[in-house]
């Protein structure tokens, strides 16, 4: 009896898998090249529209052109908001640019997909720099077309160049929703208002001094009461927190930028066997590190926001590039090829910032002030359309753990996989059973991470080696 898993022939190695062609990602690559690795450099982007369309792997909210379904385009557009993917070119670095990884094994093996072909990768030492994803929080309103991410937001302004939006409003007014308002105004855009359920913005002072001085309107102490429009946002109606309805006012928009935070992506990780905590000040579950980036998983080191999401480190992108450069000596030295790095910095990529409490309070804010505007009618789940009150009835009814939720109400389990409802989950599991949001698990992940077409896969012909070892045995056999 032979096991597929164990048996089949990879069919590319490399000695360093980059995942990611961020600032962190790139600067690992370059390193690792110029110490004399041989080096893959993976990234999703320019993703598919279709995928997109399924915000994923960000809340896209249907606000990118037309333009994104030309790939040629789009290459050479993701290709010159980076420079430096063309400098890890000339230093050796295999770059796969459109390639999606849809599976992460412990030992070393990494499941790829392009728009033709799905194929096998492993790897001596991998560096996961997969970034963060959009934190998003439920309220009326919030499935219609023009409510999105600020990550997707910042994406389609710099990266893609096809942000299809004109006027929008931005919730959070941290770094995060001041960046994304600063932007949008550079890239000809107009920015409606900035919204935050907090009394005071937690904005850097100097994009505070910047959005006064292009005339922003701010709401503190503001939340959503619903998003206006038929299909596609055509306004927001806000109100002050705590009033019963009373107060309101109604701003006329296009898109709604979610930008109360983002969290590490870490689904690779997940299913690596890489140890994961709840950390707040690190943007939720983050992976376990040492001083060298190095995760419990000796194969595998991670960099940028994946390490740990802060608001103002994602504003800045030095902080990734340097933790890059840094996991990309570290596995120099792993490998003999170089010295042992110099480990001066913040031990085990910890990122400062806000502190957990601030980052707890912050999020809960937003909760509670949007809970209030429809209640347990709210969808939390827009794939599956679970509501706020089928959650609170499940957990009243002893299942407290996110997986539980999953089978029973469907919530997590749409095409997004849970990327749109997993935190406010998690804060409503917590708030229910009056316990911490650090006990409540990680819902668990599973592959394929990243959509593939079933022609894809098909196409994906056996080597001769796994010819040559199934030949004349039976199907029972074959496990």
């Amino acid at each position: 009896m032979f096991d597929l898993d164990r048996e089949r022939a990879r069919q590319e190695r490399v000695q360093v898998a980059v995942v990611g062609a961020g600032p962190a990602g790139v600067s690992a690559a370059l390193t690792a090249a110029r110490a004399g690795l041989g080096v893959a450099l993976i990234d999703e982007h320019p993703i598919a529209t279709d995928v997109m369309a399924q915000d994923i792997p960000l809340f896209f909210g249907q606000r990118m052109l037309a333009t994104t379904a030309n790939r040629g385009l789009m290459l050479e557009r993701v290709t010159a908001n980076n420079p430096l993917i063309a400098e890890a070119v000339d230093a050796g670095v295999d770059v796969k640019l459109g390639t999606s990884v849809w599976s992460s094994e412990p030992d070393g093996t990494l499941g790829l997909a392009d728009g033709e072909r799905s194929w096998l990768l492993s790897y001596e030492y991998g560096v996961f720099a997969t970034g963060a994803r959009d934190l998003c929080l439920a309220f009326d309103g919030w499935g219609k077309a023009g409510v999105m991410g600020a990550g997707a937001a910042l994406a389609l302004m710099d990266r893609y160049q096809a942000f299809s939006g004109r006027r929008i409003v931005a919730l959070g007014a941290g770094d995060l929703g001041l960046h994304v308002a600063l932007r949008a105004i550079e890239h000809g855009l107009e920015v409606a208002a900035i919204v935050d359920a907090g009394a005071s913005p937690g904005a850097r002072p100097e994009l505070l001094q910047r959005a006064e001085a292009e005339g922003i309107p701010v709401y503190g102490s503001h939340t959503v009461r619903r998003a206006l429009g038929p299909d596609e946002v055509e306004g927001l109606q806000i109100a002050p927190v705590g009033n019963g309805g009373g107060g309101t006012v109604e701003i006329e928009c296009d898109t709604v930028c979610m930008a109360i935070g983002m969290a590490p992506s870490v689904e690779l990780m997940y299913w690596a066997g890489v140890e994961l905590n709840f950390e707040p000040g690190r943007g939720g579950f983050a992976p376990a590190l040492n001083e060298d980036l190095r995760t419990t998983n000796e194969k595998i080191y991670v960099a940028g926001d994946a390490a740990g999401f802060t608001e103002g480190r994602y504003v800045d992108p030095a902080h990734a590039e340097e933790q890059g450069a840094r996991a990309g000596a570290a596995i120099a030295a792993a490998s003999g090829a170089a010295s042992p790095p110099d480990r001066r910095g913040d031990a085990g990529g910890r990122a400062d910032g806000a502190g957990d409490g601030a980052v707890v309070d912050a999020r809960r804010a937003w909760l509670d002030s949007l809970s209030l505007s429809k209640g347990a009618d709210t969808v939390v789940c827009l794939c599956e359309e679970v509501t706020r009150g089928d959650v609170l009835a499940t957990v009243r009814r002893g299942a407290g753990h996110p997986d539980h939720l999953k089978r029973l109400t469907r919530a997590g389990m749409g095409h997004c996989q849970g990327r749109r409802c997993r935190e406010q989950i998690q804060m409503i599991v917590s708030d229910s059973t009056e316990s911490a949001l650090r006990e409540v698990p990680l819902a668990s992940y599973r592959p394929p991470f990243r959509p593939v077409p079933l022609a894809v896969l098909a196409n994906q012909d056996e080597t001769d080696d796994e010819r040559a070892l199934y030949e004349g045995t039976p199907y029972d056999e074959i496990t």
